[in-house]
């Protein structure tokens, strides 16, 4: 009679201990899922973030381009984004990755849109006071544009619509610049 032996006792099996030669399929699917979601928020970006974007390759240029002309829910803007994703996968996607970090970044995510956001917010609910107030910290804003883009988000707050809020976000980030983004009425 043959004595059987375990496993344990005389054989020993290297493949587990051993560093895998290729990277698993599921890996290979879950990096391939994660391009195709990169190339989905580039392709959800707004027209100003989108434009400053630089992709780096002109056939993925035009296939992102061609993504963003269709309709946001059909067939054929899912297979664009598919071969956009397989144009990305050839490339080195960290400095892409950055770029979109950067121009998709939220108040959650910027400090400074968050102070922005509050001074917009002490603006509308303050009005010529506050406009005042923020002109007299800060030399060479536009005081009437102040004022009607002031005047146009206070208007679309009792309608519902953020179109001046975000105009009026807008005008402040570019004039304020990098400076300090000052306080008024807190």
């Amino acid at each position: 009679m043959r004595h059987r032996s375990t496993m344990g006792e005389n054989q020993h099996f290297e493949g587990f201990d051993a560093e895998p030669e290729e990277e698993s399929r599921s890996a290979q699917k879950r990096a391939a899922q994660e391009v195709r979601r990169l190339a989905e928020r580039i392709c959800d970006l707004g027209a100003q973030a989108y434009s400053h974007l630089d992709l780096g390759d002109p056939q993925l240029e035009a296939a992102m381009a061609e993504a963003r002309r269709l309709k946001p829910h059909s067939d054929s803007r899912r297979r664009q984004l598919q071969f956009a994703a397989r144009l990305m996968r050839e490339m080195d996607l960290g400095p892409l990755r950055e770029q979109v970090r950067l121009l998709g970044a939220s108040a959650a995510t910027d400090p400074r849109t968050t102070r922005l956001e509050r001074l917009r917010d002490q603006l509308v609910a303050g009005g010529m006071g506050a406009i005042n107030a923020l002109c007299a910290q800060r030399q060479g804003l536009d005081r009437q544009r102040l004022r009607a883009l002031v005047q146009r988000a206070a208007g679309e707050a009792s309608e519902g619509q953020r179109q001046g809020y975000r105009a009026l976000f807008q005008y402040l980030r570019e004039a304020l610049g990098d400076a300090e983004i000052p306080s008024i009425g807190d």
